[in-house]
């Protein structure tokens, strides 16, 4: 479950936009939900499956890292929440940001 808070949208945006731009990829619409995240991507150079699996992996390690229960009161539906589109470039600013 992805806790809806500003530490879990902070890391779900630079763990994005790091894994972008280690493969070269365009991230167009990201977006995380209570249990899932989408995100349209452009793939110019064929490098979505390290792409993705970098994404996994290093924002799985931020999330176990927190110490935060696997399942928690905190994710209640009316809490949910999606982070806004955005471009690669703007979730590199972003990352810089933090």
């Amino acid at each position: 479950m992805l806790r809806p808070d500003p530490k879990t949208n902070n890391a779900f945006i630079y763990c994005l936009a790091e894994a972008a731009q280690r493969c070269a990829i365009s991230v167009l619409l990201p977006c995380a939900l209570l249990n899932h995240y989408h995100a349209v991507i452009f793939d110019e150079l064929g490098t979505y499956p390290q792409f993705i699996e970098h994404f996994n992996k290093i924002f799985a390690r931020s999330q176990n890292a927190g110490g935060l229960p696997s399942s928690s009161n905190v994710c209640a539906p009316w809490r949910r929440r999606s982070l806004p589109s955005a471009s690669g470039r703007d979730l590199v600013t972003r990352m810089r940001a933090h």
